[in-house]
This record gives structure tokens, sequence and C-alpha cells, in this order.
């Protein structure tokens, strides 16, 4: 054993800090005081024990790990998170009753809520805008119309859907003829489509 007996006094081990002063860092700390267990990387605090749990400056890294990780809080770093798995599927589970899962993100420096997946209301999305794809066809909320924009030069705007398990295109909007509208089959204006 190694002991201290002496009221809030620590335990220290130091060691060579790499340089060629061959001067000492501290490499673990016992902290009579706070009861916290602290780790450093040649005197640079890496790893603290709290009641609450650990707190870790830095990276941590893992060939595996196993069980839960239960969090109330992910605090800010300073550089990208990702979350990756090479096998398997990603889950977000927000379990607590009708609470929602939310993305939030900064535009010019202000808190922008990106998407809200409502739970009281079977997981409908909220967008806070519109949604866009790489082709370049955005569907956007504007004063309170609906648009739908193609942007990509004379593409058409085209309607699908499954008529008794075949996939049909129901309406095509021609953008390299102004718009002109052609549907597969019959329009009824103010009545039934006839045949």
């Amino acid at each position: 054993y190694l002991t201290n007996r002496v009221n809030n006094k620590d335990v220290i081990i130091q060691a060579d800090d790499g340089t060629v002063s061959a001067s000492a860092s501290t490499y673990f700390k016992a902290d009579g005081s706070t009861g916290e267990v602290q780790l450093y990387h040649y005197g640079s605090q890496k790893l603290v024990t709290k009641s609450t749990g650990v707190d870790v400056t830095g990276t941590v890294t893992a060939t595996t790990f196993s069980g839960g990780l239960a969090s109330d809080n992910l605090t800010t770093g300073d550089a990208a998170v990702n979350i990756e798995t090479s096998s398997g599927n990603i889950t977000i589970d927000a379990q607590a009753q009708n609470s929602d899962v939310i993305i939030k993100g900064n535009n010019g420096g202000f808190t922008v809520t990106a998407a809200t997946f409502d739970m009281g209301n079977s997981g409908q999305l909220i967008l806070s805008n519109g949604i866009s794809s790489s082709g370049g066809m955005p569907i956007s909320c504007t004063n309170g119309n609906i648009e739908i924009n193609c942007a990509s030069q004379d593409n058409d705007i085209v309607f699908k859907g499954n008529d008794g398990g075949s996939t049909i295109t129901a309406l095509t909007l021609d953008m390299s003829e102004k718009g002109n509208a052609t549907f597969n089959s019959n329009l009824g204006v103010g009545t039934s489509p006839s045949s």
C-alpha cells in the first residue's frame, strides 16, 4: 500500500517529463481533500474521478465497448463529431413519453432548430425550412405557399404512384415546354374524370 493518513493531503506520483531538462511532471494524484483520482499526461490532466462519474479531457479511444452509455448531457467540444458504425443500425431513441427528437445547429451565430420529430404526433417531421437534394429539387414554404422547384435546366417534375402493383407516371410537368402538363389518363375539373 501507498498511504497518506494526513487529513486532506494527497498522494502524488511524479516522473520524468520527457524533456532534456529531466524535470519531473505529475502522472498520478490521489486528492485527499476532494476524493478525486487524477491522471495526467506529462503534467496535463486527462482524467478525474468525481462523485457523479468521470471527467475526461481530450479524446477517448476504445477498441471495444460493451454495455450502455448513460448520459444526461454531452457537452460542447472543439472539433467535429462523427457517429459511425461499420455494422448494424444507428438508433436515436427518445424514450420519455411524448418527448421529441430535435436537431439543432448554428446559422450565422444564432441557434436554429432544423428539424423536429414530434413523438406526440406519431413522429411527424417538422422542418424549419425546405427540403433540398443534391439534384437541386427543393420543396419550401414561402409566404404561406408550398413551392416545388426543380432548378436544373429543362428537367421535369414528375408525379408517380402505384396502380395495382405497377408503378405509373400520373402527371408530368414538362419544363422544356414552359410547364406543359401531361396526364397519364383522364382529367376531371369540377367533376369526376370520364373515360
